[in-house]
Order: C-alpha cells, then sequence, then structure tokens
C-alpha cells in the first residue's frame, strides 16, 4: 500500500528511499549509543537522576536537515515519525487535509510509508 499525502506541493527530492532509510537508521544507532552512555553514566552515579543530554542539539539538528533534504520543513513529520510513533513501533495514523478538506491517512510503520507519505511520490 503506497501512503501519499493529498497536499499539493511542488517538491524537490534531495535523498532517495535508500539514503532516507540508512539516515534514519544512522539515527537509530546514534540513539542506542546515547541510551549505553545514559546506562553507564547511571552505574558510577546510581543515585543520580540526570538524564544524558549529550547529543540533543545534533540529532535535533540532524533531523531538520533531514527535513529538508524531504521537503518536510514546518510539517514536522520526521519529528512526529521518530519521538511520537517511536520510529513507526507505535504504528500510529497520519492524517492530512487538502485544501478542500478531503482527508487522507495511512498508518506509518516503516521508513519507507513516511517517505512515501511526505514526498508523496507520483
Amino acid at each position: 500500500m503506497i501512503c501519499t499525502n493529498l497536499i499539493t506541493k511542488k517538491i524537490k527530492i534531495m535523498l532517495t528511499l535508500t539514503q532516507f532509510e540508512s539516515a534514519i537508521t544512522d539515527l537509530q544507532l546514534f540513539f542506542k549509543e546515547q541510551e549505553k552512555l545514559e546506562n553507564v553514566l547511571k552505574v558510577l552515579s546510581p543515585t543520580s537522576t540526570g538524564v544524558c543530554e549529550f547529543g540533543n542539539r545534533f540529532i535535533e539538528d540532524y533531523i531538520h536537515l533531514l527535513a529538508k533534504a524531504v521537503n518536510d520543513e514546518g510539517a514536522d513529520w520526521l519529528f512526529w515519525y521518530i519521538f511520537d510513533n517511536d520510529f513507526g513501533k507505535r504504528n500510529l495514523l497520519a492524517i492530512t487535509r487538502d485544501n478542500q478538506g478531503n482527508e487522507q491517512s495511512c498508518n506509518i510503520d516503516s521508513v519507507k510509508k513516511l517517505y512515501e507519505f511526505v514526498l508523496n511520490p507520483e
């Protein structure tokens, strides 16, 4: 099933699906490394309630750059997919409306579906 976004827009695709999937995988790996660091810090200081924020600015900038590359600036579907939908693990429903009020929805459970939904390939 191809998920498409009904909002008509001229787009310039700067990343192929394969490149986009690789970029998202790299981001997931970075999160895992960040989690490992946080676990080490918990061992070193078990009474600490601090959260490891190392790399958070990099992550945010990386996501903004990816958003720009797939023409998602302002729509924030990438942030939604990564944080709210937990990289598709929650299989949440994405819903958009075009200028006439027609609704389009799609369960986004993979990077491919996100890519198709955001880019609206013809």
